[in-house]
């Protein structure tokens, strides 16, 4: 087979192919368009996937192409990976396979077992743009893909770099994006099957373990951080603007907050002169969900003391703070920015500099130490904190146990160690999420004329309350005894 580096941003379109071809950037420039057939194939119980493989054959006019792809690491909109290409008859050719790394990883006796998953059927209109004294490869793929009884359309732009600056297929992606809705593709296509077939992209989408190992520096571990939170993020954000789905909502959220976490956790170690705006961009566009994901907990909470008038209240506040949400989501400058986010991530200044080469294993002890010394001093006498003092600390929890999150696979002999103190964790702050809530609800009661005018009582019970700090009390002294197990 023969051996290919591919560099490619994977963009998602929507419906709008007929308004990227009357794009100022591809308006003059020639195009070719083909039907395509693409089966993907895997064991049943996917042995090539958790290995970080895809076997496809692709038939174009006629003829059949074999290609194995592998990924190594996490990756959101621009994916950098290996293939090999071999020509052959319609079914896999095991021999061709076997040249290629995939034959080690997966074994002989595997590779017998493959059989058809996924298939996608796609027309694929091809541009070839000069860019940067390069050349990208624009395709434009119209279909569908899915398992035989469950297909879903697709409409995405794939950029492939052929020759030149990796910048270069940022910059093309810019100029498009200016105009045309396009968001980042977090998955590959067979991935996008797989995921259909198994019904994934049906439900809300919680965060995956990020694959950080031992040998990485500062930087390629914030970088596959970061693209693990864009891939939450991108993985939830259909159900919202399709369905108003309260679930996938808060996983948003969630993934915006790790990822501002993950900027704090690497705070040193990422500076150029790109940080600053690209954390103040986060941060606009992570104050979207809050108000939306509020009302669903207050929705929530008083769901059995709801009149019709007060449902109806919250709910005409909630369709207009989801409304709020989709205006974010839809506006360019949001799609700018995770353009801008990826190129920087992946080739900002901060990248060169001697702090990003630090191992990660040293930099995690120093940055875990940090936060876990000010949860360990915050905790030590919950009751007596005032409210206001109560709420940082459990941002302070919730930023340790993202970054615990984080690291999580640095630490694989202290399983049983960091179990317990993710749970203790969990449950501390869960607790003090309690009395947040109540404090949020009166505030939301008091924006609401027909609930502020019910006088729902916005305060919790004394006794609950305390039976809350003393369970977060014993979470925490439980941690304090256990002790920081990354040391």
């Amino acid at each position: 087979m023969t051996k290919h580096r591919e560099v490619e941003l994977k963009l998602e379109l929507g419906a709008e192919g007929d308004a990227l071809r009357k794009h100022e950037l591809l308006a003059d420039i020639p195009c070719s368009s083909k039907v395509q057939r693409t089966v993907y194939f895997d064991t049943p119980k996917g042995l090539l996937r958790s290995k970080g493989f895809s076997l496809r054959v692709r038939t174009v006019g006629g003829k059949w192409t074999q290609t194995v792809k592998q990924s190594v690491d996490e990756a959101a909109g621009l994916f950098d990976r290996s293939e090999w290409e071999a020509e052959i008859r319609p079914q896999p050719d095991l021999e061709a396979a076997g040249e290629t790394p995939l034959l080690k990883a997966v074994g002989l006796k595997a590779l017998r077992k493959v059989r058809p998953v996924v298939t996608s059927d796609v027309t694929r209109t091809t541009w070839i743009l000069g860019a940067g004294g390069g050349e990208i490869e624009l395709c434009l793929d119209e279909g569908s893909i899915g398992a035989p009884d469950r297909q879903s359309p697709i409409h995405e732009l794939e950029l492939e770099l052929r020759q030149g600056d990796p910048l270069d297929l940022m910059k093309v992606a810019r100029a498009l994006a200016e105009q045309l809705p396009l968001k980042l593709g977090v998955l590959t296509k067979a991935e996008r099957g797989f995921y259909i077939a198994q019904g994934k992209l049906d439900t809300a989408y919680k965060s995956d373990k990020v694959a950080i190992r031992t040998d990485m520096g500062v930087g390629e571990s914030f970088a596959a951080i970061v693209h693990s939170c864009l891939k939450h993020f991108r993985l939830n954000e259909p159900l919202v603007l399709e369905k108003r789905d309260a679930s996938a909502l808060h996983q948003c959220r969630v993934a915006m907050r790790r990822l501002r976490s993950a900027f704090w956790l690497f705070a040193p170690y990422v500076e150029d002169e790109g940080t600053s705006r690209i954390r103040d961009e986060l941060r606009w566009f992570a104050s979207c969900f809050g108000q939306a994901r509020n009302l669903d907990v207050l929705t929530k909470r008083l769901d059995e003391q709801l009149t019709p008038a007060t449902r109806k209240s919250l709910s005409t506040a909630r369709s207009s703070a989801y409304d709020d949400v989709e205006a974010v989501l839809a506006a360019p400058r949001s799609h700018l920015f995770m353009l801008d986010l990826v190129e920087w991530v992946e080739f900002g200044a901060w990248r060169e500099s001697e702090l990003a080469r630090s191992g990660i294993k040293k930099v995690a002890r120093q940055r875990l130490d940090a936060r876990w010394k000010k949860v360990q001093r915050k905790g030590a006498a919950l009751a007596d904190l005032p409210e206001e003092a109560r709420h940082r600390l459990r941002i302070d929890i919730k930023k340790l146990r993202y970054a615990t999150e984080f690291l999580w696979s640095l630490y694989e002999k202290q399983d049983r160690e960091r179990r317990a103190f993710a749970s203790d964790l969990a449950k501390m702050q869960e607790d003090l999420g309690y009395l947040n809530d109540i404090a949020t609800a009166g505030e939301l009661i008091a924006s609401l004329p027909e609930l502020r005018d019910a006088q729902f009582a916005p305060s919790p019970d004394p006794k609950e309350a305390r039976r809350h700090l003393k369970k977060a009390q014993k979470s925490h002294d439980r941690l304090v005894a256990s002790g920081a197990y990354w040391r």
